[in-house]
């Protein structure tokens, strides 16, 4: 429940509309982890693009949206 609004970077590719969880990776309470993530959205999510997390299933898997086009870009220019 903590990595819900926080923003995570696509380590595997994240199928689109759910079909198959990919991974994540983020920064949460000071360790950086990896996660099973899921997305909704229509398009698969490539490695090494931006998510916010938007919610996390009874699973533990994170289900995730892509950062909009102008945060994708503010991302990659600090990365």
């Amino acid at each position: 429940g903590n990595a819900v609004g926080k923003v995570a970077k696509v380590y595997i590719p994240i199928a689109g509309g759910a079909k198959k969880q990919g991974k994540v990776t983020m920064t949460l309470q000071e360790k950086y982890c990896e996660f099973d993530a899921i997305t909704t959205h229509s398009e698969t999510l490539p490695t090494g693009s931006y998510v916010r997390v938007v919610a996390v299933d009874g699973t533990g898997t994170l289900v995730v949206e892509p950062l909009g086009e102008e945060k994708k870009e503010t991302a990659d220019e600090e990365a």
